[in-house]
């Protein structure tokens, strides 16, 4: 079943974490690699919508060099990226 990307939202109120106006999509913007708010974000989104940790670990393993990075689910694609100036981007998107 899926969670409405609003209500997880709710849960976030850290400054790098977003909900877009469409309330389609959470965007979660670190600061830089020790911004370790957004990463407690990320780990609560994803434990919350129910998504595996093993999506978590994937991130953890993702470089600079990797590029942008994406998996799909059932109701959610997550897309991220990770840069050692710029931290962890996530994007968590709600499939219409």
């Amino acid at each position: 079943m899926s969670r409405g990307l609003g209500d997880v939202y709710k849960r976030q109120i850290r400054s790098g974490t977003s909900l877009s106006s469409d309330k389609a999509s959470i965007i979660v913007d670190a600061q830089n690699e020790y911004d370790y708010d957004t990463v407690s974000d990320v780990l609560v989104i994803i434990k919350t919508l129910g998504l595996p940790d093993s999506l978590y670990d994937e991130m953890c393993e993702t470089n600079a060099l990797m590029g942008r990075q994406t998996e799909s689910y059932e109701y959610y694609d997550v897309s991220w990226s990770y840069h050692p100036d710029n931290g962890l981007d996530v994007i968590f998107k709600y499939k219409n």
